[in-house]
C-alpha cells in the first residue's frame, strides 16, 4: 500500500518478534563490577578468620602421630619354600644367610659338586628336573641358577651331567623326595617363572643312567 498507518507498523513489529532490551549505562555497569569484588574480599577474610579447618581424617591423624620405625628395625622378606607334604618347617624360619655365602651356594661348580653326591647315594628315588641345557652354557647356566636360588632353596639345586660325549649337556634338578607323590607336590607349587622349560618329575635311577652315559668314555 502506498499510505502506512499505525496499524500497519504494529503489525510489521509483531511479525519480525522484535525484542527490545534495556541497556545498563556503562556507569552502573562499572558500579555493579565493583561492589561484586569488594563483596568476594570480604567474603573471603571472614571464612579465613573466623571458620575453622576440617580436621584431618581418623586413618591420616594416626598415621601423621606414629613415629616412623628405624630402617635397622625392619625385617628382610625371605622367599618362601615350595609345599612338599613331609616337610612341616617352612623356610622364613630359618635364619638368612649372608649373600657371599648364597652366592656361592648357587653357583655351577657348587652345584655341580652337589650333584655328584646326589648321585653317589642310593636314596632318595625322585626329582623335578627343571631344565637340560648345554654343557658350553656356562654363563646362561649360572644366570638361571642365580635366580632359581632366590625363588626355591638354593641347596636344593643339582646340576648333573646328561646328553652324551659327544654332546654334552647340564641338567638342573630339584628335590629331592621319597614318594613321588612329594615329588608332585613339589612341581605343582614351582613359581612360574620357572615352568618355562616344562620341568617334571624324575625317578633318580633314571637321572644315574643318564650321568653314566653322558661320562662314558
Amino acid at each position: 500500500t502506498h499510505t502506512v498507518t499505525a496499524d500497519h507498523a504494529r503489525a510489521a513489529v509483531t511479525d519480525t518478534q522484535i525484542v527490545l532490551m534495556h541497556r545498563d549505562s556503562p556507569r552502573r555497569l562499572a558500579l555493579a563490577g565493583a561492589f561484586g569484588v569488594a563483596a568476594g574480599i570480604v567474603i573471603g577474610f571472614v571464612l579465613a578468620h573466623f571458620v575453622a579447618a576440617p580436621s584431618p581424617a581418623p586413618a591420616l591423624a594416626a598415621s601423621v602421630a606414629a613415629p616412623a620405625k628405624p630402617a635397622a628395625a625392619l625385617t628382610p622378606a625371605t622367599p618362601a619354600a615350595i609345599p612338599v607334604a613331609s616337610v612341616t618347617t617352612v623356610a622364613a624360619a630359618e635364619a638368612p644367610r649372608p649373600r657371599t655365602e648364597e652366592a656361592a651356594l648357587r653357583s655351577v661348580s657348587a652345584r655341580m659338586a652337589a650333584g655328584r653326591e646326589l648321585l653317589a647315594k642310593d636314596t632318595p628315588h625322585y626329582a623335578v628336573q627343571l631344565m637340560v641345557t648345554d654343557a658350553k652354557e656356562r654363563g646362561y647356566l649360572e644366570t638361571y641358577l642365580s635366580e632359581a636360588g632366590r625363588l626355591l632353596r638354593p641347596e636344593r639345586l643339582y646340576v648333573v651331567p646328561a646328553g652324551s660325549p659327544e654332546t654334552p649337556r647340564l641338567g638342573v634338578l630339584f628335590g629331592t623326595f621319597e614318594e613321588r607323590g612329594e615329588a608332585n607336590i613339589a612341581l605343582a607349587s614351582l613359581p612360574e617363572n620357572l615352568r618355562q622349560f616344562r620341568p617334571y618329575v624324575r625317578p633318580l635311577e633314571g637321572v644315574r643312567e643318564d650321568a653314566r652315559r653322558a661320562e662314558k668314555r
